[in-house]
């Protein structure tokens, strides 16, 4: 995935986020055990981030995609489909 390609997902994942009324917050990295909505909001606040980024360290950027997607699949009700339309080239 190229950066352009990962700031596209960003921002349907940002949208999603934003409709949806979550708010961004970073969830403290010694805790564990997040609810669904903390885990929603780090992911959302994760995506902000990964935008300042994303055309500059990309193997970083897909990491941090790769986890908010990851977050998305489980509590948001979005499909692994979804997610493989998104990381896949354009032809």
């Amino acid at each position: 995935m190229t950066g352009g390609q990962i700031l596209k997902a960003l921002d349907r994942y940002i949208a999603d986020f934003k409709a949806s009324a979550i708010i961004p917050k970073r969830f403290p990295a010694e805790k564990s055990g997040p609810s669904t909505s903390e885990a929603m909001s780090h992911a959302y606040w994760m995506a902000l981030e990964t935008r300042a980024f994303a055309e500059s360290s990309p193997h970083k950027a897909m990491r941090w995609l790769c986890f908010i997607q990851g977050v998305m699949w489980s509590n948001y009700g979005s499909t692994i489909d979804e997610f493989k339309d998104d990381n896949r080239s354009p032809p």
